[in-house]
């Protein structure tokens, strides 16, 4: 019976397992002014993985890797590890040691990366992220009283990586940027770059315009955008491509200012070893940093205003109007109703006649196009086929390693990985007149959340003569 009792309590313990354990660290110049600045800071991020250091110390090698976020509001500084829901809190300090508690119970991880986190009156919020299966554009908060993360109830999802984004008002609005993406749970895709604004005490998305042309060719990477600062005093964003394009994107006004000042830009780009500032946060008038060659953690800073900067000709986005979300479609369904009250069985014989021809098309287009397997498709097909021995079973990270995306964003290998796949099964099924997927997905027993790649034996006997043919 005292067995039984053990195992309950400890099931019942399990989700407060690291709830209360108190982490020392060697104290830094980054924490000690982060600690002890009266200021609320309304970002303090890098969008470099490998140079984002890991302030508490993780055991787990898979948390190890996930970036660890600095949050700061007027009274408490935070580390939140992202795509865990992990939240450790600052509560002493001395010039030789920085204590944090963890304030959490979360033990599961996976979720939420590359999530935009801010702070409102003390109060931890967390808008959109991308987890196993999907992006999310979910906003969520930190309950002290439950130790754990809830979702709050919005007007509309929109999915979101914090690409790019502007609080202001004591980050109670965010303007963000939806980038391309594609929910794999749908098959959906979205190809615009939205600007949105969220509402965050009315808890409600308004998508403002579609992002200038000219801007979005910087976004094909998310992970690229290393250098970006949330600025209040400049009511913008500032964000550094390369040397060469520098802006302050002013989302309430919707305008671009450049940037001329070069003593900012040498700032950036001036090492011939290509290190650069890493957390970056505005305090008062100034932006400070830290070097990404530098593991001290040495603050710097410098002063900047908008005389840094010159105002481009055009606009930050394209604005949406009223009356072409509105009045133009309802006149649509309006002739549209009245049109096909009179003409409908036309209508439905020329859409059967449509149809077939489209069908017809379609088939030739098929056989016509390119249904050669690419060099990439090829290769990952041999390593799943394992010849001459029978097929093996890849991880994603397995898969991932094949495609060379390993040191890619989450978004960025889900987006590759899944396209590959999809391309390879489609040739399979024209090259094969075939119904059947040639690289199949399969759930693990002992982990029904992750899935194995891997090819059935019939399959693979398909497959011998290309394979033979390739090598």
């Amino acid at each position: 019976m005292t067995l039984i009792v053990r195992i309950i309590a400890l099931i019942f313990l399990l989700p407060f397992i690291g709830l209360g354990q108190e982490i020392c660290i060697d104290n830094n110049p980054l924490l000690d002014h982060l600690y002890n600045d009266t200021n609320s800071i309304s970002a303090i991020d890098n969008f470099d993985l490998d140079g984002n250091p890991r302030f508490i110390p993780i055991s787990d090698k898979h948390i190890f890797t996930y970036r660890q976020r600095l949050i700061k509001s007027k009274k408490h500084l935070y580390i939140v590890i992202d795509a865990t829901g992990r939240v450790y809190q600052a509560n002493s300090i001395t010039p030789e040691k920085i204590c944090f508690t963890r304030i959490d119970s979360t033990y599961f991880f996976g979720y939420n990366g590359d999530e935009i986190v801010f702070e409102q009156n003390d109060t931890l919020f967390a808008l959109g992220g991308d987890g196993f299966w999907r992006m999310n554009g979910q906003l969520r908060y930190y309950s002290p009283n439950q130790n754990e993360w809830n979702i709050l109830k919005i007007n509309k999802e929109i999915p979101l990586h914090s690409v790019l984004y502007h609080m202001k008002d004591g980050n109670t609005k965010i303007y963000y940027l939806q980038t391309a993406y594609e929910d794999p749970s749908t098959g959906e895709s979205h190809s615009k770059y939205i600007i949105t604004l969220m509402d965050v005490l009315n808890r409600k998305n308004t998508e403002l315009g579609e992002m200038n042309p000219l801007l979005t060719k910087f976004f094909p990477d998310p992970g690229k955008v290393t250098r970006i600062v949330n600025t209040i005093a400049l009511n913008g964003t500032f964000i550094a491509f390369n040397p060469d394009n520098i802006f302050l994107f002013d989302f309430e006004n919707n305008a671009v200012f450049r940037l001329k000042n070069k003593n900012i830009t040498d700032v950036f780009f001036g090492k011939s070893d290509g290190s650069g500032p890493l957390q970056l946060f505005e305090s008062g008038d100034s932006i400070y940093y830290c070097k990404s060659n530098d593991s001290t953690l040495s603050l710097y800073s410098f002063h900047i205003s908008r005389n840094d900067f010159v105002k481009e000709p055009y606009r930050l986005y394209t604005p949406i109007s009223k009356i072409d979300k509105y009045i133009i479609p309802t006149l649509f369904i309006i002739v549209a109703l009245i049109i096909s009250g009179g003409i409908f069985v036309y209508f439905k014989k020329k859409k059967t006649t449509l149809n077939k021809n489209q069908t017809e098309n379609t088939k030739e287009e098929n056989h016509s196009a390119d249904i050669e397997f690419n060099q990439i498709e090829l290769e990952l097909i041999k390593k799943l086929a394992n010849e001459p021995g029978e097929s093996k079973t890849l991880s994603v990270e397995e898969i991932n390693a094949a495609l060379g995306l390993s040191k890619k964003t989450l978004e960025i290998q889900k987006k590759i990985r899944t396209e590959t796949i999809n391309r390879i099964n489609h040739k399979f099924k024209i090259i094969f007149n075939s119904s059947e997927e040639l690289i199949e997905r399969v759930r693990l027993e002992e982990d029904r959340r992750y899935y194995m790649y891997t090819i059935n034996k019939e399959n693979k006997k398909r497959l011998s003569v290309i394979l033979k043919r390739s090598n």
